[in-house]
């Protein structure tokens, strides 16, 4: 029997979805979708109940950019949605493919001013892929099918699904020989294109491989061409970990450290192709856009036609998904025992002790860390890395702890780092951290946190308790919005609004009766059990500033005052 009549709206959203492997959704029940909860009652999604649709967005994130697998995320119209749209604009600038199912506001005929209605479909448009309605159960497995091809299709991102309420509770029919088909987003000139591509990487010599997120699932294969053509590699902050970080041909960059980029860009002058894989060259994902990729040399393969030749224009570009195309590099390259190369094991050494001195060569104004490490940020991550298996999962909020994180921890495996990329919301890591561990339940699962990001999203720590997720919270606490602080000391000597009254978090961690460390250097041989126990931990390391920090702001203090007693003494009569 291939039609089954009598059943709701709810149910046939959630049959299809199952049918779609949409195996979690994150929301909040309300009023306008108690009949969708039932239903989810009895189906085989998982339904995690968040303490905000802002935090179910962002686990929908972390839960795809753990896996690959695609999250939905389900809210009532008006706060519910208007809660989740910076997680949606998160999902959309980081090319996170997400079904977000939300309930249409109310249209009561002849009547204005109805309770909680907003135009959201005007609101949610920029942030969006596409927009899609279901106004009558008929429209249901059809639309849902669209929807999440919407998803995955070209550049991958948030999808917004508005759903009458009289969809959930009507009664109608669930097709099961109406399934997801896949359609193709390759043009014509796509294999031309390919082989072109591969005879030019095949001649070169000097070749530099740029890699993004799109390129994480074809992370074996592209380790053996890399190592076949000694070739260096360089990532986007969400590619890192497709080549393990202590590999000799991963070189590093971080363009928010000062000086970070500098000899990146020497490299890749040097090179005589650029191979970039699975990148869009967003601001972060190209240097803040100081990096140059001149055209004659580059090759840009990339699921999305608006990504190629959009802010770098490509000698060959390519709409294609990177695995296909690697795949057909990769059988291409068994038959060469030794690829010619122009990257002598020694010149590449020089260019990697090089671009490391860069990037660790500035320490002098970074946070002292109490209680052990050695007081420096680079001894805490050499403990972390060394405690923590390779499967491991990082992920960090906005602030200057992932600044810190970015250039002192080595993410040995792909898609071992999260971070909120290029919309850097705070508040992010903690459910996204959640996600993560819900989409690769035998990884291990860190946050490194601030304090100004931990006082957004501590409550989801009941999410993860109640859901019985075990996750490591490391809050680096500087007692204040650290980033933005230095940011004002540096540029005006002083500053202002950025100072944190924090909890007593070791109170607050029993009060969720979770397990609390406050590191200092005794508890530094506990480190490893404090982050490989079950549960929940919370894990408080205290910062304070550095000694040439405050020499910084004394003197800065100091002439602003001075001026000031020359100003008054000069306008002051004799």
């Amino acid at each position: 029997m291939k039609k089954k009549t009598g059943i709701t709206g709810s149910e046939i959203i959630c049959r299809t979805l199952e049918s779609l492997g949409i195996e979690v959704i994150f929301g909040l029940p309300g009023t306008q979708n108690i009949h969708f909860y039932r239903s989810l009652h009895h189906s085989s999604i998982r339904a995690i109940t968040t303490t905000s649709e802002l935090a179910a967005s962002f686990m929908a994130n972390g839960y795809y950019r753990s896996s690959g697998k695609i999250a939905a995320i389900n809210t009532i119209s008006g706060p519910g949605f208007t809660y989740a749209l910076s997680g949606i604009a998160e999902a959309f600038l980081d090319s996170v493919p997400m079904l977000c199912i939300v309930g249409s506001p109310q249209i009561i005929p002849g009547k204005k001013f109805a309770h909680q209605a907003i135009d959201q479909q005007t609101i949610i448009k920029p942030i969006v892929k596409d927009i899609f309605k279901i106004a009558n159960i008929t429209e249901i497995q059809e639309t849902l099918n669209k929807a999440y091809l919407s998803s995955l299709n070209e550049e991958p991102g948030p999808v917004y699904i508005e759903v009458d309420d009289s969809v959930y509770s009507g009664s109608g029919v669930f097709d099961q020989t109406l399934i997801k088909q896949y359609s193709s987003f390759k043009t014509d000139s796509y294999r031309e294109l390919t082989e072109k591509a591969i005879a030019e990487i095949l001649k070169s010599q000097r070749i530099l491989f740029y890699l993004g997120q799109g390129a994480n699932q074809a992370h074996a294969e592209i380790r053996d061409i890399v190592e076949l053509f000694n070739s260096p590699v360089l990532t986007t902050s969400s590619g890192r970990g497709i080549l393990p970080e202590n590999h000799p041909l991963l070189f590093p960059f971080n363009v928010v450290i000062r000086g970070g980029g500098k000899t990146m860009k020497e490299m890749i002058k040097s090179s005589d192709l650029i191979v970039a894989l699975g990148c869009k060259f967003s601001f972060n994902g190209s240097g803040a856009f100081q990096f140059e990729f001149p055209e004659k040399k580059l090759i840009h393969v990339d699921l999305s036609s608006s990504v190629l030749n959009a802010n770098y224009p490509a000698k060959i570009a390519i709409q294609d998904d990177v695995n296909d195309f690697i795949s057909e590099l990769h059988n291409k390259s068994k038959n060469i025992k030794n690829k010619v190369t122009g990257w002598p094991d020694g010149e590449l050494a020089e260019w990697r002790k090089k671009a490391v001195d860069e990037i660790n060569g500035h320490t002098e104004a970074e946070s002292y860390f109490e209680g052990g490490f050695a007081h420096n940020p680079a001894s805490f991550f050499e403990k972390l890395q060394k405690h923590l298996p390779e499967n491991s999962i990082i992920v960090t909020d906005s602030g200057q702890h992932q600044m810190l994180t970015r250039k002192y921890y080595k993410v040995p495996n792909v898609r071992g780092l999260i971070i909120p990329s290029n919309f850097q919301s705070m508040g992010f890591s903690i459910p996204a951290a959640i996600g993560a561990k819900l989409a690769v339940p035998d990884s291990t699962v860190v946050v490194i946190i601030g304090d100004g990001g931990f006082n957004i999203s501590a409550t989801e720590l009941l999410t993860a308790l109640r859901e019985k997720i075990t996750i490591k919270v490391i809050i680096l606490n500087d007692k204040s919005l650290g980033l933005i602080r230095t940011n004002q000391i540096n540029k005006f000597g002083f500053d202002y609004s950025t100072n944190l009254l924090n909890p007593d978090y070791a109170k607050l961690a029993e009060s969720f009766n979770i397990e609390f460390v406050g590191l200092s250097a005794k508890k530094e041989d506990h480190f490893e059990l404090n982050l490989k126990s079950s549960g929940i931990t919370l894990i408080e390391v205290s910062l304070r500033d550095s000694m040439v920090f405050y020499k910084k702001r004394s003197k800065r203090v100091i002439r602003r005052l001075a001026r000031k007693i020359i100003d008054k003494l000069i306008q002051t009569p004799p």
